[in-house]
């Protein structure tokens, strides 16, 4: 290659920028996102599709976008406790430059039941999730030191092709809590750490470990009568140097021919507040958030559609 400096130059700034993983402001839709533990933590088998879209006002193209598919399965056993399955895929994609990271997520959890009542139970999970990763670069969208010409930059001269890919093994380990606190009140609670391995990730050859990420997340449905609840939420999760909050809030309406609406919003890290909705109607959950212009002026759309083979309104 003539130019391996700004190669290197570009795959140093692109892994310090989007070496963080993924955050959603949907993070109480997408659990598995979140916490291994929290897989098979829902009432049925569920699955998921989600997408999200940070883009900035500076340039033409969409900044980063994610999308992924989550399915999750409970297994109820003789003593009312659980064995949670699960698979997840993720793929990340960010700037011009088409850094990428792609991953097949396998996961298993078990849910020990803390007392007898199946109206209001309460669960102590632990989980695991491992997979194979890939990460890479694309330079095919850049602009090189010899496209530039004597009027200054030229796309049809030859820039450098370039290809970089990593494979890596990673490992995630969670618990959490869910259950009543009271007979109106039903909380979920979890920390948890990713990469637990710590594999490398450089797109050079390097030693350049990914650094393990850690995560704590709380979530309140506080019932206020047959009709109405509210629902607090906060997560917070340090990778790096870097530390990042969500603090949230929803109303939830339960109209009398089945669908249930939850309208609120919140803020997260860098002045982004953000606005949410979403609508349960009898398996299908449809969860829609926008996060507003934030210090980096980046703006944030997150679509979440979610199916359940059962009932979403059972006690757990």
């Amino acid at each position: 290659m003539k130019y391996i400096l700004p190669i290197l130059m570009l795959i140093s700034i692109s892994q310090s920028i989007f070496s963080q993983d993924n955050i959603y402001l949907l993070y109480n839709q997408l659990p598995l996102t979140v916490n291994p533990s929290l897989t098979g933590s829902g009432c049925s088998p569920r699955a998921s599709v989600y997408y999200q879209q940070l883009s900035n006002d500076f340039f033409d193209f969409n900044n980063y976008y994610s999308k992924g598919v989550n399915f999750d399965i409970p297994i109820v056993l003789k003593n009312n406790d659980k064995i949670g399955l699960g698979y997840k895929l993720m793929h990340d994609v960010a700037g011009e430059s088409k850094f990428s990271n792609f991953g097949n997520y396998l996961s298993v959890a078990y849910h020990k039941s803390m007392n007898k009542n199946v109206e209001r139970p309460q669960y102590l999970s632990l989980g695991v999730e491992s997979g194979i990763a890939n990460s890479s670069l694309e330079g095919k969208n850049l602009r090189w030191p010899s496209q530039i010409g004597p009027n200054g930059f030229d796309p049809s001269l030859p820039g450098e092709d370039i290809d970089l890919n990593v494979r890596y093994f990673d490992i995630n380990l969670g618990m959490a809590w869910t259950g009543y606190l009271s007979e109106k009140v039903k909380s979920t609670a979890g920390i948890a750490v990713n990469h637990i391995n710590k594999p490398n990730r450089s797109l050079l050859g390097s030693s350049d470990d990914l650094e393990q990420r850690f995560v704590s997340h709380i979530a309140l449905d506080i019932t206020i009568n047959d009709k109405w609840s509210i629902l607090p939420s906060a997560f917070y999760t340090h990778q790096y140097q870097f530390g990042y909050y969500i603090l949230g809030a929803n109303i939830g309406h339960q109209f009398s021919n089945t669908p249930k609406v939850q309208l609120g919003g919140g803020y997260a890290k860098n002045d982004q507040p953000f606005i949410n909705a979403t609508l349960n109607y009898k398996m299908l959950n449809l969860g829609v958030a926008y996060g507003f212009e934030n210090k980096a002026a980046l703006d944030r759309l997150e679509i979440v559609l979610e199916y359940a083979f059962g009932d979403y309104s059972c006690g757990n």
